[in-house]
C-alpha cells in the first residue's frame, strides 16, 4: 500500500514511539470541549453549532508528545 507523504509521517512517529495514551481521557475530551467553545466564543462563532465535529470521548485516547 502507498502511504501519501503526511501519512508516511504519521505512521513514523507511531513507530518512534511519540505517541502515548492519555490519563483520563473523558476528563481531558471535556476539557478539550470548552477551549473550542470558548474559542468559537471569541471569533464570534456559535459554539452551540457544533453538530459537525465528532464526539472526543469516541476516541481511541492516544496524542501525540
Amino acid at each position: 500500500m502507498q502511504l501519501d507523504r503526511a501519512e508516511q509521517e504519521l505512521l513514523d512517529s507511531v513507530e518512534r514511539g511519540d505517541w502515548r495514551s492519555i490519563a483520563h481521557r473523558e476528563k481531558e475530551a471535556k476539557r478539550y470541549q470548552g477551549n473550542a467553545k470558548s474559542a468559537f466564543r471569541k471569533d464570534g462563532s456559535d459554539a452551540s453549532d457544533m453538530s459537525d465535529l465528532s464526539d472526543p470521548s469516541d476516541s481511541d485516547g492516544a496524542e501525540a508528545c
